[in-house]
């Protein structure tokens, strides 16, 4: 009786001992750097604000200095052009680093 007794209060301190580091060491996580919510799913959620401009991009190939196709991605607030990808955007001019469509 009194080995069940010890094995169990043995398995029940080392159960807290688990605990108490794992709450330990989410503090200080908190303390280091505080858990945000993720941006893209609050922009998912919130929808597209009323600022928003739909903007309609497309991507440009050319041949630089040295003669290499180069391509960028140029968006525009004027109507849909054939092959265009529409983007929400408070500016248009403003986008940048968009990969190819």
């Amino acid at each position: 009786m009194t080995s069940r007794l010890f094995h169990l209060t043995l398995t029940l301190a080392a159960t807290l001992i688990v605990a108490v580091s794992a709450l330990a060491a989410e503090k200080r996580h908190q303390f280091i750097e505080p858990i945000q919510p993720d941006r893209r799913q609050q922009e998912r959620n919130a929808g597209p604000a009323s600022t928003d401009k739909l903007c309609y991009c497309r991507t440009v190939h050319e041949r630089n200095a040295v003669g290499q196709v180069t391509w960028k991605v140029v968006c525009s607030d004027k109507g849909p052009v054939k092959g265009t990808r529409q983007i929400r955007a408070r500016d248009c001019r403003a986008l940048r680093n968009l990969p190819p469509s």
